[in-house]
């Protein structure tokens, strides 16, 4: 997927204007939970049993964007 151009390193600012783009109500907010929930990804993993390599592999495919 590619978005304003790049496949990574996207921007607040334009993901949210992909979302407008597409009339996805509330970008901003969906934006917010998702970066909230993947935040809590290792302490979740952990509480289901994942094993620590499965969950440090995962993590490390987790990319937030730029400011």
């Amino acid at each position: 997927m590619t978005i304003a151009g790049h496949a990574d390193e996207f921007t607040r600012k334009e993901l949210i204007e992909f979302g407008k783009k597409f009339d996805i109500k509330n970008p901003e907010i969906i934006l917010e939970q998702t970066i909230e929930v993947f935040s809590k990804w290792s302490a979740l993993a952990q509480q289901w049993g994942v094993q620590a390599e499965d969950c440090a592999r995962v993590a490390a495919k987790h990319r937030l964007f730029n400011s």
